[in-house]
């Protein structure tokens, strides 16, 4: 909660700064996610299925607000507020933090996907791989570009 107020005290100042209001219209579609997240809790659900599905719902809302400000950000740059841009991809860059830390496996309970290793399995069994983006990556990849443009390492090529 503290990191969400930090941010909305960041996007006033910006705000300021350029010129613009910053509006107190109801996003619908962020209501939208968390109605989801609320239902799946009253669905009565098994502890792991819940998590695993809360995690998804969070992931979620963390798209969704890269996807905003990532187009701040690009608004900004475009329009000459460097500042503001800077400010911005702050803000973007927790918001990429923590839907990374919100990726991180988990355990076969939570992220089925992952291997799993139980009296009835085999080592390295897995429910569901991760599906290949296109150019064979798989979700989390980057390409040269992209790990030059993140400042991260890259995928094999």
């Amino acid at each position: 909660m503290k990191e969400t107020q930090a941010h909305v005290s960041t996007v006033e100042k910006v705000c300021q700064r350029v010129g613009c209001g910053t509006g107190s219209n109801t996003c619908e579609a962020m209501e939208g996610l968390i109605a989801e997240s609320e239902e799946l809790i009253g669905l009565g659900l098994e502890p792991a299925v819940l998590d695993a599905g809360l995690i998804a719902a969070a992931q979620k809302v963390e798209h969704y607000e890269i996807a905003q400000y990532g187009t701040l950000c690009t608004f900004a740059r475009q329009l000459g507020h460097d500042d503001a841009a800077g400010l911005l991809h702050d803000i973007l860059e927790q918001e990429r933090a923590t839907d990374e830390a919100l990726t991180q496996p988990v355990g076969a309970t939570a992220r089925p996907w992952y291997p799993m290793e139980t009296a009835d399995s085999h080592a390295g069994d897995y429910h569901r791989p991760p599906v290949p983006l296109r150019g064979g990556r798989r979700p989390g990849e980057v390409n040269g570009r992209e790990a030059d443009e993140l400042g991260v390492g890259r995928a094999e090529e």
